[in-house]
C-alpha cells in the first residue's frame, strides 16, 4: 500500500507506516523480482521467426546498406574463422597502453571554456612526466606540451617518420611525413607499428582440371556495386506490391501485430490476428521475389 508523506508526519507516524509495510511486504526480495524466461529445447516463436526471417533483408534494404549479405537470425558462434586476406596488427594495443599508465599519477583539470564549465579531464603529473617545446605554427606562441609519460613518447608536432609520398611532379618516392602533435612516437625503445601479417596464401593455380575450379582460395571480400544493389532494391519493392511493401515498412517500427492490424482497419484480438497474418503473407511474397 502506498504512503504519501507531508509536513504533518511525526516520528510516530513513520513508525506506524513502517510496521504496516512490514506486515504486508513479502518475506524475500526475490519474490518481487520478474520471472526469468526458461530455456526450452524448442522456443515458443521458433516457427514464427523462420516465417519472418526475410524482414531482416527488408530492413537492410531500407537502411541503404549492403542488403545482399544479411546475418543469420541466430545467436550461435561462427564455426569458422573470418575469411580475411591477412591479419591487421596494431601495436601497442589499447590494453597495453593502459597497463603502462597504471603507475602514473593523474590529477583532474578543468578545460578552459568561455563562461566556465569546461570538461574535466585527467592529466598526468609527477616526476615521470616530461614536457618539451611545442612546434610553433603561426605567430602565436604555444605553451610546452607533454612529450613523455613513463615509457610512452609523444610528438611535439615536429617529429617526422619515413613514408612513401608523392612529390610536386607527381612521382611517388620515399620521403617523410610529420607526426601530429600528441601522436604516439615510441614505447620505450620501440616504435608503434601498424602492419598486416599472415597472408592467407593460395595454392598453385597454374593448372586447370576438367570439371573442377581453380585451386586458389577465394577472395576475402565480395566487392559489390552500391548503385546496382539500390536499383535491385527498388525492383524488389515494386515486385512485392505497394500493399505488401507498406506492411513490411510498418512491421519494422510496430511494437505488436495488433498495431499492424489496426492500420488495416481492425480492432482488438481481430487486429492482432489479421496483423500477424498480413506480415507473414508479406514476408512470403518477399521471399518469393528474392528467390526468383
Amino acid at each position: 500500500m502506498p504512503f504519501i508523506t507531508d509536513e504533518t508526519w511525526k516520528p510516530s507516524t513513520y513508525r506506524i507506516a513502517l510496521n504496516a509495510w512490514q506486515l504486508n511486504s513479502l518475506q524475500r526480495e526475490t519474490d518481487i523480482m520478474p520471472r526469468k524466461a526458461k530455456q526450452t529445447a524448442k522456443p515458443k516463436h521458433s516457427d514464427l521467426s523462420k516465417k519472418l526471417r526475410s524482414l531482416l533483408t527488408w530492413r537492410a534494404m531500407a537502411s541503404g546498406s549492403d542488403w545482399t549479405s544479411v546475418a543469420a537470425n541466430d545467436n550461435s558462434e561462427p564455426s569458422t574463422k573470418p575469411n580475411v586476406d591477412s591479419l591487421h596488427e596494431v601495436r601497442p594495443r589499447v590494453s597495453e597502453i593502459i597497463s603502462l599508465l597504471k603507475d602514473i599519477e593523474m590529477a583532474e583539470r578543468r578545460e578552459a571554456k568561455l563562461g566556465g564549465g569546461g570538461d574535466v579531464v585527467l592529466m598526468p603529473i609527477g616526476e615521470d612526466v616530461e614536457r618539451g617545446q611545442t612546434k610553433r605554427q603561426g605567430r602565436k606562441q604555444k605553451p610546452d606540451c607533454i612529450i613523455r609519460v613513463g615509457r610512452l613518447h609523444f610528438s611535439n608536432g615536429a617529429i617526422e617518420e619515413p613514408a612513401v609520398v608523392r612529390d610536386e611532379a607527381g612521382k611517388v618516392t620515399r620521403g617523410s611525413v610529420r607526426i601530429a602533435l600528441g601522436g604516439l612516437t615510441r614505447v620505450g625503445p620501440l616504435r608503434p607499428r601498424d602492419i598486416f601479417r599472415h597472408r592467407k596464401g593460395a595454392a598453385n593455380d597454374n593448372s586447370l582440371t576438367a570439371g573442377k575450379s581453380l585451386t586458389a582460395s577465394p577472395g576475402a571480400f565480395d566487392f559489390v556495386d552500391p548503385l546496382a544493389d539500390q536499383q535491385t532494391a527498388v525492383h524488389v519493392r515494386k515486385a512485392v506490391g505497394s500493399a505488401n511493401a507498406g506492411i513490411l515498412d510498418h512491421a519494422l517500427v510496430a511494437a505488436t501485430f495488433g498495431e499492424i492490424g489496426e492500420r488495416l482497419g481492425f480492432v482488438g484480438k481481430t487486429a492482432e490476428r489479421r496483423g500477424k497474418a498480413a506480415v507473414i503473407a508479406a514476408c512470403g511474397a518477399l521471399e518469393k521475389e528474392l528467390a526468383a
